[in-house]
């Protein structure tokens, strides 16, 4: 199991995986990440294509930032500039972030975000949505949302922990917002700027 990004923050914690460099794995998905960058302390988001990759990863800060509050930069009711990755318009965009969880798509500053996302396709987040359910391989119990292509809707599922794949979201808007009318069309994942529930009891992967 992995540590979480904020011990690697809080506790400075000397483990190699925290001074791994990002490793964006292999495959065919687009998924937005975290890894603990040990030269500015802190979590940087990167591209994950879903299969490969090493320890130095993470979903989101979300959980770190619930169990360690002290980690958020301006508190749970700020008014950060932060900025994210448009894959409709295939630019960099500014947006206020409320300095609590959110998910991967959020950059310190446009240049972060421009030389980590310049020239992604929105089309490489869509077929995310079209891959089938995968439960993982452990023994957690998370409810998660996932995209069923063939009925057109986004529906629960019970994820198991860790692994799986890119079609797996923490609650049913952003599964929806993501995925919703993705056949013929390009989705994009949005920023998240407010707090995010959560409900795993674990955060492995």
């Amino acid at each position: 199991s992995l540590v979480l990004c904020s011990d690697c923050l809080i506790f400075s914690i000397s483990s190699d995986k925290c001074h791994l460099t990002p490793d964006e794995g292999h495959g065919s998905s687009f998924n937005f990440a975290v890894y603990y960058d040990s030269t500015k302390d802190q979590c940087s988001p990167f591209i994950y294509k879903g299969e490969g990759g090493n320890a130095n990863r993470f979903e989101n800060e979300a959980e770190g930032q619930r169990l360690f509050p002290q980690i958020c930069q301006c508190g749970c009711n700020g008014n950060c500039v932060k900025y994210y990755y448009d894959s409709r318009d295939e630019k960099c965009k500014e947006f206020i972030w409320t300095g609590c969880f959110g998910n991967g798509n959020r950059f310190h500053d446009y240049n972060s975000c421009n030389s980590t996302c310049s020239g992604v396709k929105g089309k490489n987040t869509s077929k995310a949505c079209l891959l089938k359910r995968a439960e993982g391989g452990c023994n957690g119990n998370c409810v998660k949302y996932y995209y069923d292509s063939s009925d057109k809707k986004c529906k629960e599922f019970i994820w198991t922990g860790c692994s799986g794949n890119g079609n797996r979201f923490h609650d049913y808007n952003s599964c929806n917002s993501t995925c919703s009318g993705v056949i013929g069309k390009n989705r994009h994942l949005t920023p998240s700027n407010n707090i995010m529930v959560v409900t795993d009891s674990m955060f492995n992967f």
